[in-house]
């Protein structure tokens, strides 16, 4: 055996807190309190590099960290090295083309390869100490100080999985070779498994450690290549410091590595396994022979064991086998402080120990001191006899063909449609593997406009609506408006194809220059689509002005009103007060004053009614399809009439939402509400969006408003996957309350935060979309919460929206109901027009089927709904 300490592999003469070896053998890298990971060249290293040793020997410096650097790890593949630092983050590099740079003013040599930041996983909110590499590279581990371990898809970055079991500090984490469970110990005394097919806590080990006295930075333990034992770290059994060793299975303590006189901080498997003697040359078939041998004939010589290593706060180091009740090596006094990290070099006869005092020791050991290695293809040939084919260990069987039969149906519709909202760890893996090809870029054509001459010859332009991202907001002193009215829906844009429906009846309240306030109505005339354009009915509120020689020019505090069509006026009035707001359909024109009066006229310029009184200036005004009219007062109180029974269908005050935990300083300032709009919801319930953002609809038949749009969800995994906003009402609503509210999304969320917040934000969208009638955003919302409730595994809920959509089997499909007759039935097969089964069997169903720990659930509603289906 052979011992090295190289001078010159040092970290500014700070500690050094971790060290592995890339897989292929070329390099090492170190993490240290200088807040850098250093890779290093091993040749210089190595028994076989005396010839080597001029070479380059410090590869790359990375100084992204900017904390001490506790942890760093190679991935199997050796292409990413994972770092996790003081800052609670954790870091993925990958080695780029070219040389590299150096950091200005570090003093720091040039960098003679070049290492990139690749991935930043954010999340921990406390130091990271740990973290493991899955068996192939597809996720990583990450323990921290803020009690948990995260799970991260590899190599995108996104958060998996937030593991909360232990009620102390985490500071190891190992995983299992086979890939079928995590290991962690942390300061609670306890060492979790977890199970990497859904994450839920297997076993809670309480052994040695809870008389164990004392701390320790680090609880490094480590799983044997094998799979069958893990050894723990900071056991004790009186009177020595033990490292306890678990096995697979039942996961109890069978035996202690005993010897140490201070808390062993860090243990390390060797990744190969070892026997005493070499195997006969490949020309007598040897290792076929041995494999097909019975177990137990095996000779004692030939059966394959394992090598670990130890680290202890009594700066010694101790190797160990599986085979032998005493140590190999024991190596003292290389070290003055404790020994934190070990990592054994590929071909598995060299062990890399690094301390706190600073230093790295390198021991290279022969084969008759450890043992001649077992070959890849025999110990995969363990694995499978034990743990079956590799490839299907991280699946769990289908226990019925109708299993296997949904998941294909809902791959394929996976496939179909791209535009499934996703959460954020899905969303890249869906746009690559879902999304068809983009198609070639469309020429674009100028928007068609259309104009009209007034009766003085001057041309109007009557507007295109055009999509716009405009987020200016309209103020009010206690409801006031101060700004401009042309931005109207609250962040949803008008289509940009032909007018709808919509468009042709409703008013759009435009302000002009020297306050005269303007509306438009479109008279819908189906056969000039493609031919000439019909000029839109206008009405304007003028302010009626005077020039004085002396005083200049003046207001006289009346209002012209003109109502026009292509330049020719219809009809004109004029009446004392100031228009404060106007709208109007193919029905009736509305105008409200000053003087919180409101005038309603017909189309043909008649007052279809006296004078008004409502109290308080009118702050915004709108009208639905039919005789229904809305206005919101400056005092705050909203009414709603149907102009053509004279009936009052709504008088309520806004006082509620000024109490609201929405009235935030965005919306409320010096107690005064700010309002954005007021107007009818497109399926024409009362909505009031405030300066914030929040959303608020009017349920009529419970008398109450309901918030429909916020950003109080910041930590859900949903908050940034919404479509755009000109795809529902919703999605245009809630935009507008992420985009006003300017919420600060975290990324350091906690389980509590990002499991319990999605699940509440999903619930309330779903809510929300069903208040607004929004048929095509409720199915949407509903596969989401799916989704979320199938990759959770929640069991309870999944059921209970089930059997909501499923219904009683004896109950046939009615008719979709749309009014407010009562039904015989207390369950409605309908939601918004559509088959609550086809929603179950269609699209809950197959999104069920993503996560097979609910198969059971699954097939047992697949049983029920062909029960019914064979009962029509």
């Amino acid at each position: 055996m052979i011992v090295e300490k190289p001078e010159w592999l040092r970290h500014e003469g700070l500690q050094i807190f971790s060290v592995d070896f890339q897989p292929s053998g070329q390099r090492c890298a170190t993490a240290g309190g200088d807040h850098k990971v250093r890779i290093w060249n091993t040749r210089p290293l190595m028994k076989e590099g005396e010839a080597d040793r001029g070479g380059e020997k410090l590869l790359a410096t990375l100084c992204d960290h900017f904390g001490s650097v506790n942890c760093v790890r190679w991935s199997k593949s050796g292409l990413y090295v994972a770092s996790g630092s003081d800052g609670s983050l954790v870091l993925i590099h990958e080695k780029r083309h070219g040389t590299g740079t150096v950091e200005f003013g570090s003093g720091e040599p040039a960098n003679v390869e070049n290492w990139k930041v690749c991935a930043s996983l954010r999340g921990h909110t406390a130091d990271v100490v740990d973290l493991a590499w899955s068996p192939d590279d597809s996720m990583l581990a990450t323990c921290s100080l803020d009690n948990t371990v995260r799970i991260w898809k590899m190599p995108g970055g996104s958060s998996v999985a937030v593991l909360t079991g232990h009620s102390s500090l985490v500071k190891g984490v190992a995983w299992d070779p086979i890939g079928s469970f995590l290991a962690s110990q942390s300061d609670d005394k306890t060492v979790m498994i977890w199970q990497t097919s859904d994450w839920a806590a297997v076993h809670r080990a309480e052994g040695p450690w809870r008389k164990s006295v004392g701390s320790t930075f680090f609880r490094r333990l480590s799983w044997s290549p094998c799979g069958h034992f893990i050894i723990t770290t900071h056991g004790y059994e009186n009177p020595s410091h033990t490292a306890q060793v678990l096995e697979r299975g039942d996961w109890s303590g069978t035996f202690n590595f005993v010897g140490h006189n201070a808390p062993v901080v860090a243990v390390r498997f060797n990744h190969s396994m070892f026997r005493k003697q070499p195997l006969p040359p490949p020309e007598n078939n040897g290792e076929e022979e041995l494999l097909q041998m019975d177990p137990k004939k095996v000779p004692k010589e030939m059966v394959p064991y394992n090598v670990v290593a130890m680290g202890s706060q009594d700066r010694n180091i101790t190797v160990w086998t599986t085979a032998n009740p005493r140590p190999v090596f024991v190596g003292k006094h290389f070290f003055t402080q404790s020994v934190v990290d070990l990592s054994w070099s590929p071909d598995g006869y060299s062990l890399f120990c690094c301390s706190l005092d600073g230093t790295v020791a390198s021991f290279h050991f022969e084969a008759k001191e450890l043992g001649h290695i077992v070959s890849e293809k025999e110990m995969e040939e363990f694995r499978r006899n034990r743990y079956g084919d590799s490839r299907s260990r991280q699946e769990s069987l289908a226990e019925s063909p109708a299993q296997l039969f949904i998941e294909a149906t809902a791959a394929a519709k996976k496939v179909g449609n791209s535009t499934t909202i996703v959460s954020n760890d899905q969303a890249a893996a869906v746009a690559v593997a879902a999304a068809p090809l983009p198609p070639p870029p469309a020429k674009q054509t100028p928007v068609k406009q259309r104009e009209y001459r007034q009766q003085d010859g001057r041309r109007r332009i009557i507007p295109e609506a055009l999509h716009t991202e405009d987020d200016d907001c309209w103020e009010a002193a206690a409801v006031a408006v101060v700004a401009e009215l042309a931005v109207f829906v609250s962040g949803m844009a008008p289509a940009r194809a032909k007018p709808s429906k919509f468009q042709a009846w409703r008013a759009s309240q435009l302000r002009g220059p020297d306050g005269v306030l303007s509306v438009q109505v479109r008279i819908p005339d189906e056969e000039s689509l493609d031919g000439p354009a019909v000029a839109p009915i206008c009405l304007e509120a003028k302010p009626v002005r005077v020039q004085d020689a002396a005083a200049g020019r003046g207001e006289t505090g009346e209002t012209d009103l003109v109502c026009s069509q292509g330049g020719e006026i219809r009809w004109r009035d004029r009446f004392a007060g100031k228009v404060t707001a106007l709208t109007g359909n193919t029905n009736f024109w509305a105008v409200g004053c000053e003087d919180g009066s409101l005038q309603v006229y017909t189309m043909a310029g008649r007052r279809a009614l006296p004078s008004m009184v409502v109290g308080s200036a009118a702050a915004f005004m709108d009208c639905t399809r039919g005789w229904e009219l809305l206005l919101l007062t400056r005092g705050g109180t909203m009414h709603v009439w149907d102009l053509r029974q004279s009936q009052c269908l709504l008088n309520e005050s806004l006082l509620s939402l000024t109490l609201s935990s929405s009235a935030t300083s965005s919306a409320k300032e010096n107690g005064v509400m700010r309002i954005i709009s007021a107007r009818f919801s497109e399926a024409g319930a009362p909505l009031v969006v405030l300066a914030n953002g929040h959303a608020f609809l009017f349920h009529s038949k419970m008398r109450s408003w309901l918030r429909i749009a916020d950003d109080f969800f910041p930590s859900s995994s949903f908050v940034s996957t919404w479509p755009p906003s000109g795809d529902g009402e919703l999605a245009g609503l809630q935009k507008g309350a992420a985009t006003l509210g300017k919420t600060n999304f975290s990324w350091n969320r906690t389980l509590i935060n990002e499991k319990y917040q999605t699940r509440a934000h999903l619930e309330d969208q779903l809510a929300a979309a069903l208040a607004l009638k929004s048929a095509e955003e409720y199915k949407r919302h509903l596969i989401s919460y799916t989704r979320f409730l199938t990759r959770e595994a929640d069991e309870v809920r999944l059921r209970e929206l089930c059997e909501d959509l499923l219904g009683p089997l004896f109950v046939p499909d009615s008719e979709p109901c749309y009014d407010s007759q009562p039904t015989t039935s207390t369950w409605e097969s309908y939601v918004l027009g559509m088959k609550k089964r086809e929603l179950l069997k269609n699209e809950v169903l197959p999104a069920m089927a993503s996560n097979r720990a609910v198969q059971r659930l699954l097939n047992e509603f697949l049983d029920m709904l062909s029960e019914y289906e064979d009962t029509q």
